[in-house]
């Protein structure tokens, strides 16, 4: 069966790899899942009367080419040495040789955005992907929920007779839905993926230390937009090592894909009407290096920085926050914008703006009416206060007790109660054997910010990481005797967004130690790391064990109340 795979890794860098000899030519059904063929056999009163007809199969078009996408995550224009950079990317650079490299290609400058605008064609804005999941807010443009009227293109490849995979990074699925109880329709597998082998958040522990997530973010010029585009067709690419020049943008990449499978854009998928596809297909460049852009107009925008595109000039504000940062108080009015005849000035160093104010207002209009057409408005620049788990839905909203069992691992934050800024008890009822025991009770984070309860060295301990850049470790000075104890753990918060607060802990409801935090998490302990019961998934909250760290005696149960 001819298959698409498409390895999410993460942003900067495609190669879209489409093997076969001939391109195929005919046209599919509009309407998806394709209708089966009425029964052409005969039905007698037996068989010996009938003739059987099995419903064929769907099958690709005839010559439909393979499709393998890579995505790569923060590898700039400049950075592979198939564009002229330091870091040594031969294969990539034997497949721009038997292909085509282009050079005015775009992304949105963040990873969940453009992998939404890879898979559907559309706008991240249009797609309800203006960011990624752990800061969508209960806006159209901002919500991370790819709507039904947006089939991928896995989806659409798989109902016209392509086996599908994804690997690797995700990243496209709110982060509420991501625990062990679903809902699954937007994991890949519901997505059009019939098979995923990777991780569902922003970023995950490669064996230990876990690696940070490291995004560009800056939209409104193309040291965040622009990134190197490979494309390899075997023999249908002829002018073989060649330039393209021509401006594009990620969401052309589903329409080429679509073009060269000769499978028509579906305007029903699964019931659902579609939105129209935003993208506009490469294939047009593959024989003719001079051919004018047919991408004539493009948008950008991320967390306030914005541009647009049209007909050769980009106008661009940048908004004054920088990735590292979290809110500001910047006025998106007072936002100085700029302006560059980019067919003439490729890397955007020759600012126009005061010498031809009637263009920059021109775009700045066109900006706001794409910005209301793919839903990009409102404009938010804020980044701590949309970390917060709270003003998104979850399996938890209004619940106070939570009771756990071991093995209940590992519940990602988004559906995992939300201990920030707040009081709370723990309660872990265990049973110590004669050789005592040792290990996790309940834990959240990791290694760069999080909170854990275990016994160490059969002592109950609670720390708690702030940022990886303090430590509180509260401890009892006696190891747990053999037997069965209740193990409690109170913390009275202090009150406010992310400060200190007292704790305590108990042993069968006698206080054992008391200690002060001065500092906790006020909006999101991690993306990738999780809420464990009975071990540590991910890595450890303090040096002085080692994941997985399970518990070694007998944890019956633990009781989370929230204040």
């Amino acid at each position: 069966m001819l298959s698409l795979i498409f390895r999410a890794i993460a942003l900067s860098l495609v190669i879209i790899l489409l093997m076969v000899s001939n391109p195929a030519l005919a046209a599919t059904s509009k309407v998806l899942p394709i209708r089966p063929p009425s029964f052409e056999g005969e039905i007698g009163t037996t068989y010996k009367e009938s003739t059987p007809d099995f419903p064929a199969p769907i099958t690709a078009p005839k010559n439909a080419p393979n499709v393998l996408l890579v995505l790569l995550d923060d590898v700039g224009f400049g950075q592979a040495s198939t564009f002229g950079g330091s870091i040594e990317t031969p294969n990539l650079t034997r497949l721009a040789e038997k292909g085509l490299r282009y050079n005015q290609f775009h992304t949105t400058a963040l990873c969940s955005p453009t992998r939404a605008a890879l898979l559907t064609g559309r706008n991240h804005h249009s797609v309800g992907t203006g960011v990624v999941a752990e800061l969508a807010t209960g806006y159209p443009g901002y919500t991370t929920i790819l709507p039904k009227s947006a089939a991928t293109v896995a989806e659409v490849l798989r109902q016209n007779g392509y086996n599908t995979a994804a690997f690797g990074k995700w990243h496209n699925t709110p982060d509420y839905e991501t625990s062990a109880v679903g809902p699954f329709d937007r994991w890949p597998t519901g997505l059009g993926f019939e098979y995923f082998y990777g991780f569902m958040g922003g970023d995950t522990n490669q064996w230990s230390p876990a690696l940070v997530e490291r995004t560009k973010q800056i939209a409104s010029h193309f040291g965040g937009t622009r990134n190197p585009l490979v494309v390899a067709w075997g023999n249908q690419i002829k002018d073989r090592g060649g330039l393209r020049s021509q401006f594009h943008h990620v969401i052309d990449i589903t329409p080429t894909i679509l073009e060269a499978t000769g499978i028509t854009v579906p305007t029903e998928v699964n019931g659902v009407k579609q939105q129209k596809i935003e993208g506009t297909s490469l294939v047009y460049t593959f024989d003719d290096p001079d051919a004018s852009s047919q991408r004539k107009t493009q948008y950008f925008e991320m967390f306030g920085n914005r541009a647009i595109y049209n007909n050769g000039w980009i106008a661009a504000a940048r908004h004054p926050r920088l990735p590292w940062q979290g809110t500001i108080n910047a006025d998106f009015e007072q936002d100085p914008w700029e302006l560059y005849n980019i067919e003439e000035d490729f890397s955007e160093a020759n600012n126009l703006a005061d010498k031809n104010p009637e263009k920059l207002e021109k775009l700045q209009k066109l900006f706001l009416s794409e910005a209301r057409k793919h839903k990009v408005l409102p404009l938010d620049d804020r980044v701590s206060e949309r970390f917060d788990v709270k003003i998104r839905p979850s399996l938890d909203a209004g619940r106070t007790t939570f009771i756990y069992y071991p093995g209940a691992v590992p519940i990602p934050e988004g559906s995992a109660p939300n201990l920030k800024n707040r009081s709370f008890t723990i309660k872990a009822d265990v049973e110590i054997p004669e050789n005592g025991a040792e290990g996790v009770l309940l834990t959240q984070g990791g290694r760069f910010a999080g909170w854990g309860f275990f016994l160490e060295d059969g002592k109950p301990t609670y720390t708690y990481n702030f940022a990886n850049a303090e430590r509180y470790i509260i401890q009892s000075p006696e190891k747990l005797p053999p037997g069965k104890a209740t193990i409690g753990f109170d913390f009275d918060y202090d009150g406010g967004v992310g400060a200190g607060g007292t704790g305590k802990l108990f042993i069968d409801n006698q206080q054992v130690a008391q200690g002060r935090i001065e500092k906790t998490i006020p909006y999101r302990v991690a993306l990738d790391e999780t809420f464990d019961v009975g071990r540590d998934t991910g890595t450890p909250v303090v040096d002085t064990y080692q994941v997985p760290f399970a518990f070694t005696g007998n944890l019956q149960k633990v009781i989370l109340n929230l204040k």
